[in-house]
């Protein structure tokens, strides 16, 4: 499938450039610093890689916002905190998965959005069908089922005891949220109870921080940031461009172990690495023109029973004057000899006389083969 548009001069280089100047000013820093918008072009990685794994979360809030279009909000998280977007099955919207840091985690959280099932229902109704329904099947004791204000609207803020398996009990909580398109955003907390007094503290302070935006908002909000990086990219020089060769970082992520002093389990990692190189990187066929190349590779498992592993490349080059670029991105899936993959290679060339306005042209393409593993 091809792909043809014009555009400006904005493009997927602005955040390749923004976040190496970022990551290169703040690459002692013990958790990576959040987009402002966590909803990327590419899908996120499995999880979110942390330079540093704490032995505890210090429990305090992120004094950047976090903002995600497809919920239509934005909050302050808190620290030492994994962040990853999911679909929503049998529905087009997403969740965010939140989830402590720490290698022995304390807390959990999940976002959501949902359809509000009757006209007029308040976030305490919702509530109300809610308990009625976790009623039926389980056994709980409510520790606060309160009204509260979030967002600058009426919501409702809960929290319950469970018994589970052999007595252990366990703390859920939720947040309910209206919105004004009919719906509400639902926040759902997982914690343990000797530690829920602090966690709660915690969290209600990262929900005091809570923005909602309408439509409008969000627009508005996107067109600022397009015209933010044309900006950055107006003022960005050949010299600023080639102190970025030679950067090299890592980045690995990890699943604690379950027990006391075990050993953890690395699931993924990346490698990036910035070059001047010329487009032959791409095409043997491609003229010599240099400029800077950014080479992210990746795995992650998917499923280490089966031995399902994703391997990622990207490569992204454009010419020292920003006049031209293109990228290649290409995902594989293995499970032993078989793979699956899928590319994107993009091109935009550089203005001329004829087309002033050049045309960014994308192309796509998916094979599956039996191929000896790597």
């Amino acid at each position: 499938m091809r792909i043809s548009t014009s555009i400006n001069r904005l493009s997927l280089l602005l955040l390749t450039l923004a976040s190496l100047f970022a990551c290169t000013d703040a690459a002692q820093a013990f958790r990576p610093a959040p987009p402002k918008h966590a909803s990327p072009a590419a899908p996120p990685p499995a999880t979110s890689p942390t330079v540093v794994q704490p032995e505890k979360s210090p429990l305090t809030i992120n004094s950047q916002a976090m903002a995600f279009d497809s919920l239509g909000i934005s909050i302050n998280l808190p620290d030492f905190c994994s962040v990853t977007q999911e679909p929503t099955p049998d529905s087009n919207a997403i969740t965010v998965a939140i989830r402590d840091s720490a290698k022995t985690p304390l807390w959990s959280m999940r976002i959501q959005s949902i359809p509000n099932a009757r006209q007029n229902n308040t976030a305490k109704d919702q509530m109300e069908r809610h308990l009625n329904e976790l009623r039926e099947g389980q056994q709980f004791q409510i520790i606060q089922n309160e009204p509260a204000t979030y967002g600058g609207v009426a919501s409702q803020l809960c929290y319950v005891r469970h018994t589970g398996v052999a007595s252990e009990s366990f703390i859920s909580g939720w947040l309910i949220v209206p919105r004004k398109d009919t719906s509400f955003v639902v926040f759902t907390v997982a914690t343990t109870p000797d530690v829920f007094p602090d966690i709660r503290k915690m969290l209600e302070a990262s929900f005091s921080t809570l923005r909602l935006y309408t439509p409008n908002e969000i627009s508005n909000e996107r067109r600022e940031r397009v015209e933010a990086g044309e900006a950055f990219l107006k003022n960005l020089h050949a010299s600023d461009l080639k102190t970025l060769v030679g950067t090299k970082q890592v980045a690995r992520s990890f699943v604690p172990s379950k027990t006391p002093g075990g050993k953890d389990t690395e699931r993924a990692y990346s490698l990036i690495e910035v070059t001047e190189d010329s487009r032959k990187v791409f095409s043997d066929n491609a003229d010599a023109t240099t400029g800077l190349l950014f080479t992210i590779r990746g795995r992650a498992v998917q499923d280490a029973e089966r031995k399902i592993y994703i391997d990622s490349l990207a490569q992204y080059w454009v010419a020292w004057d920003l006049s031209e670029e293109q990228w290649s991105v290409t995902v594989t899936r293995r499970q032993g000899q078989a793979t699956m993959s899928q590319a994107e290679t993009g091109v935009l060339p550089a203005a001329t006389t004829g087309e002033p306005t050049p045309t960014l042209t994308i192309v796509i393409s998916e094979s599956a083969a039996r191929t000896d593993e790597p």
